[in-house]
């Protein structure tokens, strides 16, 4: 759900609320789902995926930092 904490802790810009959603993103959005864990959300393409200790996912603009 877009609420949760991990979708904010991953630069949550735009949630959707089902799969379908999610494969008709905007253009310039990916999604992401994770069915274990009940989030899913979309983020801009060309962020990339980063570790940070604690978090299941995080993506960060590498162009802006």
């Amino acid at each position: 759900a877009c609420g949760s904490e991990q979708a904010h802790r991953a630069g949550c810009s735009v949630c959707g609320s089902s799969v379908a959603q999610a494969a008709k993103a905007p253009k310039g959005f990916n999604p992401v789902e994770d069915l274990n864990d009940g989030y899913k959300f979309l983020y801009p393409f060309g962020w990339q995926e980063v570790a940070v200790k604690g978090t299941d996912v995080v993506y960060k603009d590498v162009v802006e930092p």
